[in-house]
């Protein structure tokens, strides 16, 4: 996804361009191939920096070990991979956080980016990315991509997620948890009003969707209803079969499994 950063100078967004800087067909077809090439190499590359951090390196230490060790593949040792699944397990956890490249640098085979708070404001994400160009070690650079994101608790941003969504979405994942993230999977989530309108619609959470049935029973008096209308004698043996109503859907909710196993339902 490329993106124009907002400048602190006008705030405004770069008029839309022809990224490829020509006309040529066939210079576009190897102008693309380099930047699905670079792409996998980002992708390898930021795999190998994580992998660093979490073994002790800094940020810097990392990328110039990456950095050697590519210019000297005939050279390197050969090293034990850690196990990841323990690694990862032994991670604290993360705010949304989201991988922001730089698009110059990475087609001229070089790699730079960062890791930016994806919950921090607006104004503070955009210049850090303003900030991330101005680093650049290709002149000029004012492009960027977004990477990789962590911390969205099954919310997935693609390509064309504007910033200003990620950042909302961010912030409310951090406020709320899971259940926005299960929110977000039932709206329009280019809609920037409806991101503000989950306390609005949001019924609860609950363990199973037969707990969420039977919280709608006693909302809505099931129970004494059944008592008002059945005869007496039939009543000790009529029950309510909460586990099918839950298991079914039904008009005026919107019943999410979570990331965290939990059912949350909203309002339609």
């Amino acid at each position: 996804m490329e993106q124009q950063p907002r400048t602190p100078q006008n705030g405004g967004e770069h008029p839309a361009a022809n990224s490829y800087g020509t006309d040529d067909p066939s210079d576009q077809t190897r102008i693309e191939g380099a930047r699905t090439a670079a792409s996998a190499e980002r992708r390898r590359n930021r795999a190998e920096l994580e992998r660093l951090v979490e073994l002790g390196l800094s940020p810097d230490a990392a990328e110039t070990v990456i950095e050697y060790e590519r210019a000297h593949a005939d050279q390197r040792a050969t090293r034990a991979a850690p196990d990841q699944r323990v690694g990862q397990e032994l991670l604290p956890y993360q705010a949304p956080r989201i991988y922001v490249s730089d698009l110059a640098a990475a087609e001229a085979g070089r790699l730079h980016g960062r890791w930016i708070d994806a919950a921090a404001p607006l104004p503070e994400i955009q210049e850090e990315i303003v900030a991330l160009l101005a680093a650049s070690p290709v002149p000029n650079a004012d492009r960027f991509v977004i990477d990789d994101h962590r911390g969205f608790l099954g919310y997935e941003p693609n390509e064309h997620t504007p910033i200003a969504i990620i950042a909302k979405i961010a912030n409310n994942i951090e406020q709320f948890g899971a259940a926005y993230a299960a929110f977000l999977s039932v709206i329009d989530t280019n809609d920037l009003d409806l991101l503000d309108r989950f306390s609005d619609l949001y019924i609860g959470s609950f363990a199973t969707r037969e707990e969420w049935a039977r919280s709608v029973g006693r909302d809505l008096g099931w129970q004494e209803q059944l008592d008002r209308v059945v005869d007496p004698l039939l009543r000790p043996h009529l029950t309510i079969d909460y586990r099918a109503f839950g298991e079914s859907h039904h008009e005026g909710w919107d019943v999410v499994e979570g990331s965290d196993g939990k059912i949350h339902v909203f309002m339609r």
